[in-house]
């Protein structure tokens, strides 16, 4: 008797649980649109005002449309919807996070408060982001990085930010930000944020050091076909001068490519055994050029040539923000390599030609250093 008595409890207790787990999904339909299907911990519908609460861990799902929170009412005459706490709108090109949302399925207008926005090539936060079309955005007291990983590192901000998706991005009264700092302001600026490469101005580059003074490079990218482009920066230095950096890029194949790239100054400090920032007196032409190629087949052939030229060796320690990344050790190397792979046997050839960097004479050769083939 008593096990049956149990048997009959447990029934209930899961009849219970089912019943109110199905209760908490509802699919509600506006009209001709998509159907709107709502999952919560709990759910309420409120038939004198027409309205559908939703309460813990929400999700509401329209097609591509999908808005996390945990809180939502939905209004069934107008479509409006309301949510509230850590909320994320995921959409067919963009995901937004927020404090608070307003959404309406109808017209698809969208609005955040305290907001983020993530898109596949840059990264906006907002006290008010709002949506007014499927491919336009307004924001307010907004900042604008391309920086995904790294959203300290620059960042302009504006009281008024228009967003067009896969095009451009307009920021009225811009305060142009390094790592928190406020540099500049510029009234209006228009920036691309498209996949496709195209000939422009990309972001300019600005330092300052109290040795060095005030640097500023602005690049100026040309898309001169779908595998070959450019790249000019005129550059200005405070002390030092002006002058510039260029690279030059093209892809044969997928497995096969070339990389020229290069620095210039007219440098009005530098003098061999200077070892202070006033200017010299006299204009010395300053300049690196480097030259990475590299052929890969399906014929099993590899072939990788890489070539650095440094006019003096002290250019390492006046321009390591160009040339850190490009030397590795205490040496400039002349590299090339050639090689065949067959199931049976591999056969090659490898050189290297390197110049001593820990040299006292900067302009000059290092006969002694070894060199090994």
């Amino acid at each position: 008797m008593w096990g049956q008595f149990s048997s009959f409890c447990l029934f209930l207790g899961i009849s219970f649980f089912l019943i109110n787990s199905l209760s908490a999904r509802q699919t509600i339909e506006f009209g001709q649109e998509k159907p709107i299907q709502v999952i919560s911990d709990k759910a309420y519908r409120l038939s004198k005002k027409n309205m559908f609460e939703a309460i813990g861990n929400v999700i509401i799902t329209q097609g591509e449309n999908t808005i996390y929170g945990e809180k939502a009412s939905l209004s069934f005459l107008t479509g409006d919807v309301d949510v509230l706490g850590n909320v994320r709108y995921i959409g067919p090109r963009i995901t937004l996070y927020g404090s608070h949302l307003e959404y309406n399925f109808k017209t698809k207008y969208l609005s955040l408060n305290n907001s983020r926005i993530i898109s596949e090539n840059f990264v906006v936060l907002g006290k008010k982001i709002s949506r007014i079309d499927e491919k336009t955005i307004i924001g307010e007291d907004a900042e604008y990085t391309t920086c995904r990983d790294c959203p300290e590192s620059w960042s302009i901000f504006g009281k008024d930010i228009k967003i067009t998706l896969g095009e451009y991005i307009y920021i009225k009264h811009a305060l142009v930000k390094i790592k928190g700092v406020v540099l500049f302001y510029i009234p209006y600026i228009v920036l691309p944020i498209k996949k496709e490469r195209e000939t422009g101005l990309l972001f300019p580059s600005f330092a300052f050091s109290v040795t060095e003074g005030f640097r500023f490079q602005q690049p100026w990218f040309w898309a001169i076909s779908d595998s070959v482009d450019m790249t000019f920066t005129p550059s200005f230095w405070e002390k030092r001068g002006a002058g510039g950096e260029w690279e030059y890029r093209q892809a044969f194949t997928n497995k096969s490519w070339l990389e020229i790239q290069g620095m210039h100054l007219w440098d009005k400090v530098y003098e061999p055994f200077k070892d202070d920032e006033s200017q010299s007196g006299r204009i010395n032409f300053r300049s690196t050029n480097l030259l990475e190629y590299h052929v890969g087949t399906q014929s099993r052939i590899n072939h990788h040539v890489s070539l650095a030229r440094f006019k003096d060796l002290d250019v390492i320690r006046d321009y390591d923000f160009f040339v850190s990344d490009k030397v590795n050790g205490t040496e400039i190397e002349q590299y090339g390599l050639f090689e065949f792979r067959d199931p049976h046997f591999y056969t090659g050839i490898e050189a290297k030609y390197g110049q001593n960097t820990l040299y006292d004479r900067p302009n000059e050769f290092d006969d002694r250093y070894v060199q090994i083939l």
